[in-house]
């Protein structure tokens, strides 16, 4: 008896401990995706709720070009992002050795702040301001009824001083298509494309209280018991610095409401059948089980757009200004039928620089137009022109160039071994070919954001105001929108971080939207402010929507004002020339020689006699020398990888010797001229210009 009642606590001891929540601390009773192993890593797998676009809190609001602000040329849109995997997605902003680590271009930083504290937000090395923190993905993974995890740095938050806390970037992509028969909706053609907006990740709903958003492959509402153990591995995610997450079986809603959530859709746009496409985790920043099943799209009916008239343009991601060789993309708007002028029939062609304007013919839903040219220019740097050298025996040469723009010296594997004029080669005792760039810079011309003030409400001011921005590398602020309601002059400064004015304009400004031209030149550095200390009644956004930073990346970030981040202040579509545009020519061939030479001694009358002249010449150059006794010569002329290009024969001379070479078919550059005599080479340079 005592047996059985043993035997019976240790059953239900069993199924006590085989039916325990799976957690993040025992993987017991946690599953693999694959249910035949006990050894796997549990990754989430984050879908798009196709139910959310259309239907919860009300579905898509369409607002037409003349709405009211902030949402005048707006489809708001609703997103919803279950986690349907095996485990949940926890991202991190500190590491588990206690560091935070922030992004400044292309190098990081770290910070010592195992609490995660908000109020520690370093500036970059070059002063620029909130920088993007890197997030670390926890991963998790069961052996057995062990559970471990592992870190990976992977994607980026923005720091929101007005939320206090971290906002995940590029967590979605909305774009509105026009649908095709292609079965691919990523593959249609793009209307418009939404911010890629950032959010906490938080667990804010679960399947059971929102079946309809947790849809899987095969269209099953999934419900809280569909999980098993595994759900609510680990539900307690909110919106914090330290920790944030989706755990399994639920979800994060973001209402059509927020900041953010919406497609802009552009002036021209016809009425018509369209498709609402959301993608999660666009960049696939986060490690998951299926990432082949982030996007979910439907279809979607514009209502209130143009009816004809409708507006064809083509875009570029740069400007038309292409380096030789390169070749540029461009895109027109969306419609149902393209034909470009070089004979594409798709939305987006790739094109080499050649010099030439494109158009493109597009059939939209109200009509078929014909858009304004794009201009491609080609630019194309010049080839230096060098001059190598010859070191007797071994030892170093001197390698020289000119040429337009910066000159790059390369080694044979390409490796940039020298800049400037002027290169030395190290000791050498073999001929060795380096290579010359040149390398010319040509303007790029740019408008950075916001292009208007349809971001948010706002009003006309007279007060004092100015923007704060970074500058990353050196541009001419050619000129700024502004909109105005009377019409008188404004003095526009550039001060540093101090106030000091560095630059002043003063521009007379007329009424509505005026282009105002400024003309400062900005080099790179931090905290500059754009300041109109008389706008005299100059329109502002001060409203929900205004959302620092405003980039061009690698250029400027506008990243807040003397309001804070709550206002934008007067000058809107920043037109900047960039010259960080860069050409470099094709690299030519310098060789730097090590011949076995002989220098004419004070005893050695033959060397000190011969004479190349004129040099440098067009091709045509007399040679002479004098020998005393009779002896053969050859004369020898090798370019500058060695090559040889001319040769002549003097068969048993003596005496003073003149003669005439002719060898204009050769190109312009520097050569090497050799007399041959009893053994020996006498070397000379040879520039042909």
């Amino acid at each position: 008896m005592k047996k059985s009642l043993l035997l019976i606590l240790c059953m239900l001891c069993m199924i006590q401990v085989n039916w325990a929540q799976c957690t993040l601390t025992n993987a017991t009773s946690c599953k693999c995706e694959d249910s035949l192993q006990t050894n796997c890593d549990l990754l989430p797998d984050m879908v798009v709720s196709k139910y959310a676009i259309l239907t919860y809190n009300g579905g898509p609001a369409e607002y037409s070009q003349t709405a009211p602000l902030p949402n005048r040329g707006r489809l708001t849109i609703t997103g919803s992002t279950p986690n349907l995997g095996f485990g949940p997605l926890e991202v991190k902003g500190v590491d588990q050795n206690g560091y935070q680590w922030f992004l400044c271009g292309t190098d990081t930083i770290s910070v010592y702040n195992p609490s995660a504290s908000t109020s520690i937000v370093p500036n970059c090395p070059n002063g620029a301001n909130n920088p993007h923190q890197l997030l670390i993905q926890d991963i998790y993974h069961k052996n057995g009824n062990i559970m471990t995890y592992s870190e990976r740095k992977t994607g980026h938050m923005t720091y929101h001083p007005t939320h206090s806390h971290y906002h995940v970037d590029d967590w979605e992509i909305y774009t509105l298509r026009i649908p095709t028969s292609d079965p691919n909706p990523l593959h249609w053609p793009i209307v418009s494309q939404g911010h890629k907006v950032g959010f906490c990740l938080m667990d804010y709903g679960n399947c059971s209280s929102n079946p309809q958003h947790c849809q899987d492959s095969a269209g099953n509402y999934l419900t809280n018991a569909d999980f098993g153990l595994q759900y609510n591995l680990d539900a307690n995610y909110n919106c914090s610095p330290t920790i944030q997450g989706i755990g399994v079986g639920h979800l994060d809603i973001y209402w059509n409401t927020l900041d953010g959530q919406w497609i802009p859709i552009p002036p021209g746009t016809c009425n018509g059948l369209y498709a609402i496409v959301i993608v999660v985790d666009p960049d696939d920043h986060f490690l998951e089980s299926n990432e082949n099943n982030n996007y979910t799209w439907d279809y979607w009916t514009l209502t209130q757009q143009v009816s004809s008239n409708p507006i064809v343009e083509i875009t570029s991601e740069k400007s038309g200004v292409v380096c030789q060789g390169d070749s540029i993309t461009l895109t027109a708007t969306a419609g149902t039928d393209f034909s470009w002028s070089n004979g594409a029939h798709t939305q987006s062609i790739t094109v080499p620089s050649n010099t030439m304007d494109y158009t493109c013919t597009v059939t939209t839903y109200c009509g078929t137009v014909t858009s304004p040219p794009f201009h491609v220019t080609q630019v194309s740097s010049p080839l230096p022109i060098a001059v190598g050298d010859t070191v007797c025996n071994a030892g170093i040469d001197t390698l020289t160039a000119t040429g337009s723009g910066n000159l790059n010296w390369y080694d044979g594997s390409n490796n940039l071994v020298g800049t400037g004029n002027t290169f030395y080669t190290p000791n050498i005792s073999v001929p060795t070919t380096y290579y010359v760039e040149n390398v010319t810079t040509h303007n790029d011309t740019l408008f950075a954001p916001p292009a208007d003030y349809e971001m948010s409400v706002g009003g006309y001011s007279n007060a004092s105001h100015y923007l704060v921005f970074d500058c990353f590398s050196p541009f001419n602020l050619q000129s700024v929108k502004v909109w105005s309601r009377s019409v008188g002059n404004r003095t526009i400064t550039l001060e540093d971080s101090t106030g000091a004015i560095l630059q002043t304009a003063t521009v007379n400004i007329g009424l509505d939207m005026q282009t105002v031209p400024l003309n400062f030149n900005i080099t790179p550095g931090v905290k500059y402010r754009l300041h109109c200390a008389a706008p005299d009644s100059l329109y502002r956004n001060n409203g929900n929507g205004v959302s620092f930073p405003y980039e061009v990346p690698g250029v400027v970030s506008i990243w807040s004002s003397d309001a804070g981040n709550v206002g934008y202040y007067y000058f809107y579509d920043w037109k900047i020339a960039t010259t960080n545009s860069t050409c470099p020519s094709t690299k030519v061939p310098v060789v730097a020689y090590v011949k076995p030479c002989y220098p004419a001694g004070l005893d050695d009358v033959f060397g000190q006699s011969i004479q190349v002249y004129p040099n440098p010449n067009n091709g045509n150059f007399t040679l002479s020398f004098e020998n005393s006794t009779t002896d053969n010569f050859t004369i020898q002329i090798l370019d500058c990888v060695g090559k040889l290009v001319y040769s002549k024969d003097i068969q048993n001379f003596s005496g003073k010797y003149k003669g005439d070479i002719h060898v204009k078919d050769l190109a312009k550059g520097v050569y090497m001229l050799n007399l041959n005599h009893e053994g020996k080479s006498y070397n000379t340079k040879l520039i042909i210009k």
